[in-house]
């Protein structure tokens, strides 16, 4: 069976903070060189710090870190898809902000 990288993926069932918001990358996936996943993973290389911004649930951070050794630290304004990321990051930054209409 191949490979997924899905932070949670139990608790995603149940608590999903939208599901346009979780994401799922396969071994597959990560061995195509055309593909954006490992596009930006070859990009940012190993034992490197990142600062991941948009984590969402933390799909790609748990590949930085399990595969990549890096030390990532993530900033996401969902608070749901921040806590399930959380496990994989050093630090999570969350924030929310309202657009005032000009």
């Amino acid at each position: 069976m191949e490979t997924e990288y899905r932070p949670n993926k139990d608790k995603l069932a149940m608590n999903s903070p939208n599901p346009v918001y979780d994401g799922t990358i396969t071994q597959s996936a990560l061995d195509d060189p055309n593909n954006t996943h490992s596009i930006l993973l070859n990009l940012i290389g190993n034992n490197c710090d990142v600062l991941e911004i948009g984590c969402a649930t933390g799909y790609m951070t748990r590949v930085m870190v399990e595969r990549q050794n890096c030390r990532v630290v993530g900033f996401e304004i969902n608070e749901k898809a921040g806590i399930l990321a959380k496990p994989y990051l050093q630090r999570l930054l969350q924030a929310t902000w309202k657009i005032k209409p000009i």
